[in-house]
């Protein structure tokens, strides 16, 4: 019975000794499975994406007329008829008054007589005189010169009389004063004989063709300002005000009515001081999208940058911006209120990352990504450290659905920043599209620390 007892016990002690070594063994290895999952850092990782992104500055303005014309009279004269009236809309080209045309249609008629009377001188200057004309004037050289023989006669006869005493002097002298006037007869029938049979100089067919021009041009100044007693309208759009009556007599500075343009209105938008350069460098570039407050279920209009102040109001430390807006179904009115969005950059495919995963690092903007590598021994770490380390992971990434016996660590890379919009951000230079961005548990990471993918995209 003694050694029966004995042996018990014997046999009840190494039973709990084999029980003892089994506990000590697995408490071991979930004491080193817990610090290697506590020596690597859960986080969230993404990839960048390609996405729209825009600068845009957000600010508030009023809508003014885009284009207002004063009409005024080209001529001065009364007024017959005004043919609108206030708040009429009316195109380009529309006839909106009449000034009294009686005085300046006779003025184009006379005009037109002496431009024809000058064209007909000028064509017969230019074809010369016709046989019938040449023969007259023969005719007449030939009375002239027979003229000249009788007075010559007629003189040297009566110059002996009046030697001898026979005759008295003043008739002596009148027959002098006719033998002249036959010797200028006969020498004007010649010269005009020569001009028929040689033609007219090239002075003066030139002066003849420059008297035509000039009656030519008074004929077409007088059709012009019987065209000017009709007044049209020289934009489409809105009449704003009448200021004349029939009746009355205008000048040519007298306003007779104002149009307003419809199909084009203006935005002025005041903007902050800290904003005049880059909206004086872009602006060519910026698009404006304006939202009236009447219609706040309506689509933008779109407008461009027509002007920007050259001054700053000393003191609202602002500037005025003007946008000129097509306003083609004249639903915007002078006097709007209105927001306006500038977008001073537009990306169709810009790189971005959650505002999140952009951490400052030692003065360096930057994002950390995942880089993994092949387990190995470092800083003196033991092998059968490095395979339970290896051994938690493939745990972890069967849970995870991440596969692979690799190391993951954060690596940080400085990047370059452009807009930050809708929670992200543009990623100018530093990564690519391929990168694992650290998302979210990034706030403490250095580089080259371990970490474990909890989630990613």
């Amino acid at each position: 019975m003694k050694r029966k007892g004995k042996t018990l016990t014997i046999v009840i002690a190494i039973t709990a000794a084999v029980i003892s070594l089994s506990v000590f063994a697995r408490l071991k290895n979930r004491s080193a499975k817990d610090t290697a999952v506590q020596t690597e850092i859960p986080v969230e990782i993404e990839k960048p994406q390609y996405r729209v992104m825009e600068k845009i500055l957000s600010f508030t303005g009023n809508l003014v007329s885009g284009n207002t014309v004063t009409v005024l009279s080209k001529i001065p004269g009364k007024i017959e008829k005004i043919y609108v009236t206030e708040g009429a809309k009316i195109y380009k080209g529309e006839l909106l008054a009449k000034i009294e045309d009686d005085s300046v249609i006779l003025q184009m008629k006379q005009a037109y007589s002496a431009w024809k009377a000058s064209e007909a001188q000028y064509n017969k200057i230019r074809k010369g005189a016709r046989k019938e004309e040449i023969e007259n004037t023969r005719a007449l050289v030939k009375q002239a010169k027979q003229d000249l023989v009788d007075a010559e006669e007629n003189l040297n006869r009566l110059k002996r009389l009046y030697k001898n005493g026979a005759i008295p002097k003043s008739q002596y002298e009148e027959s002098e004063s006719r033998y002249r006037n036959a010797k200028t007869s006969y020498q004007n029938a010649q010269r005009s004989l020569s001009l028929m049979e040689k033609g007219a100089s090239p002075e003066e067919l030139e002066m003849a063709r420059a008297n035509m021009d000039a009656m030519k041009a008074q004929y077409e100044l007088a059709c012009l300002q019987v065209d000017y007693t009709r007044i049209t309208a020289p934009i489409s759009g809105k009449v704003a005000k009448i200021f004349a009556d029939k009746g009355n007599m205008v000048a040519q500075t007298t306003p007779i009515l104002t149009i307003i343009s419809e199909s084009l209105i203006e935005a002025q938008i005041l903007i902050p001081e800290k904003y005049y350069g880059e909206i004086k460098e872009k602006k060519d570039s910026i698009i404006v999208n304006i939202y009236p407050s009447a219609y706040t279920s309506s689509k933008p209009y779109t407008g461009k940058i027509s002007a920007v102040d050259s001054v700053i109001d000393p003191a609202s430390r602002t500037f005025t911006v003007s946008v000129d807006i097509e306003n083609r179904d004249g639903s915007l009115l002078p006097g709007m209120f209105i927001e306006a969005d500038l977008v001073i950059e537009h990306y169709d495919n810009a790189l971005t990352v959650p505002i999140g995963a952009v951490v400052n690092s030692n003065g360096r903007e930057g994002v950390f990504i995942v880089k993994e590598s092949a387990v190995s021994p470092k800083n003196g770490e033991g092998k059968d450290k490095i395979n339970r380390k290896v051994q938690v992971k493939a745990e972890d990434a069967q849970k995870d659905k991440l596969k692979g016996l690799k190391l993951s660590t954060a690596q940080f890379i400085a990047v370059k920043t452009g807009i930050r919009e809708s929670g992200r951000v543009q990623i100018l230079k530093g990564i690519s599209a391929s990168d694992l961005v650290i998302i979210d548990g990034n706030s403490f990471l250095e580089n080259g620390q371990e970490v474990r993918i909890i989630s990613g995209k």
